[in-house]
């Protein structure tokens, strides 16, 4: 009788143990209700360890169209005072006449023609829109510098616009007005000065027929660079030329202050933008946050390549490649590791794109969503463990759905198709990036098996 009545408790208790656990779906939503900042560039650097290799010129096309194909679209040109007259001399005393006599470009061309110019078709080859950053590096920086006049400023600026118009038959797109201000002691150190700078440049410019847009403070910390923004903004007439306030990361930093970068510039109706920092510590996960806080527009990761640093240790771990010339007849790529989880940003978020509101419902997985100029969408999702989720609020059609880890690069699931009002479920197997792209589940134009053949 006793062992009758415990049966259909032992039963009931192994139907408990055995029965299976419902799979929980973290839930992913997208608002296109609410927007945020349209991307325009992602950036790479023309200097350091890029063009300096004596084997440069065998692979330059190549890495160009590398560069192309992982989705980045502008470039920075450094001129380093543009070397007017060898000293810091003035060309002359009237800041309205150009003595040509006065400058050396030599060094200038050279690192155009090495790298810019193969860049510039390999991104148009790729179907986007080619943009040039001319940086002015210590511009002003000793006692005696003429370029702290703004007239002398707009001149030797405009020197430039003239020379590669009539040389190369184009100009920049933008100009980046000094490059980390403090650091070199530019105008003074005062603001005011570097925006009255602008001004003047800008109208000089806007008298010959060239319109670029200018981009300041590009301080090394971003807390003084808030402090350059706020006086920068005030000073009238700098709304003009002013359209992308950029800032580094190397010191006074904060998702806080990343936040307030994003709703001064949102605002006061400019861009923002990450310009700089080649230090190790600089990984997807800083990107991810400059997207959300800083709302950036625009991306420096840092130069093209490097061919003395395998181990991509210090400055050159922010370079997009490593490059084995030993061999000039076969040249040997490698990816770094940084640029495989950037990668996952840079080939599906293409220039045009919105971002829109992204949130998780228990905030364990960090998005970000975009719709790009075609009417496409990219999510991609932050990952800090391995995870099974849902993704509500995507359009009807084909996905593609790729993820990368540290020990997998770019590994693709089978495409998706919901209808409209489906979610998309997906998964991660374990820390990483994960994006889920439309477009009929195909990768952006921009795309080739070049990239793809990459081995982790």
């Amino acid at each position: 009788m006793l062992q009758s009545l415990f049966k259909p408790v032992t039963f009931l208790a192994i139907i408990i143990l055995i029965a299976p656990t419902a799979t929980y779906s973290q839930i992913i939503s997208l608002d296109a209700n609410n927007s945020f900042q349209t991307i325009t560039a992602w950036e790479i650097l023309n200097t350091i360890a890029t063009d300096q290799d004596p084997n440069f010129d065998s692979y330059n096309a190549e890495l160009a169209d590398r560069l192309a194909n992982l989705g980045i679209n502008r470039i920075r040109l450094e001129s380093h005072g543009g070397r007017e007259a060898v000293e810091a001399v003035n060309d002359n005393n009237d800041p309205a006449v150009i003595n040509w006599n006065a400058f050396d470009f030599t060094q200038f061309d050279a690192s155009l023609e090495k790298t810019v110019l193969p860049f510039k078709t390999a991104v148009e080859a790729s179907g986007n829109k080619f943009l040039i950053n001319l940086c002015f590096v210590e511009i002003g920086s000793n006692a005696d510098a003429f370029h702290k006049l703004p007239e002398e400023y707009a001149e030797f600026v405009l020197a430039h616009f003239i020379h590669m118009d009539s040389k190369y038959g184009f100009v920049p797109d933008y100009v980046e007005a000094a490059l980390e201000p403090t650091i070199f002691s530019v105008f003074d150190n005062n603001p005011a000065n570097l925006a009255n700078a602008i001004i003047a440049a800008g109208d000089r410019l806007a008298a010959a027929g060239y319109f670029p847009s200018f981009i300041a403070a590009s301080n090394e910390n971003v807390r003084t660079a808030m402090s350059w923004f706020d006086s920068m903004i005030q000073v009238p007439r700098i709304s003009e030329y002013w359209k992308e306030y950029s800032h580094h990361l190397y010191s006074g930093w904060s998702d806080q202050e990343l936040q307030n970068i994003g709703s001064k510039t949102n605002q006061s109706g400019l861009q923002s933008s990450m310009l700089e920092w080649w230090l190790p510590a600089n990984d997807y996960t800083v990107l991810h946050r400059e997207l959300k806080f800083g709302n950036v527009s625009a991306w420096q990761q840092g130069s093209a390549n490097n061919w003395t640093d395998p181990a991509f240790t210090g400055w050159s771990s922010q370079s997009l490649f490593y490059v084995d010339s030993t061999d000039p007849t076969n040249p040997q790529f490698v990816m770094s590791p940084r640029t495989k989880f950037y990668s996952m940003y840079y080939r599906f978020i293409r220039p045009g794109a919105v971002r829109i509101e992204a949130s998780s419902d228990t905030g364990v997985l960090d998005p970000v969503a975009f719709i790009n100029a075609n009417g496409s969408y990219t999510v991609v999702v932050k990952a800090n463990n391995a995870n099974i989720f849902a993704v509500a609020g995507l359009p009807a059609g084909t996905y593609g759905i790729r993820y990368t880890t540290n020990s997998a690069y770019d590994v693709s699931h089978a495409d998706k198709t919901i209808s409209a009002g489906q979610t998309l479920s997906t998964s991660i197997p374990e820390a990483g990036v994960i994006t889920i792209f439309g477009n009929g589940g195909t990768l952006q134009p921009a795309q080739n098996a070049r990239i793809e053949n990459v081995t982790p």
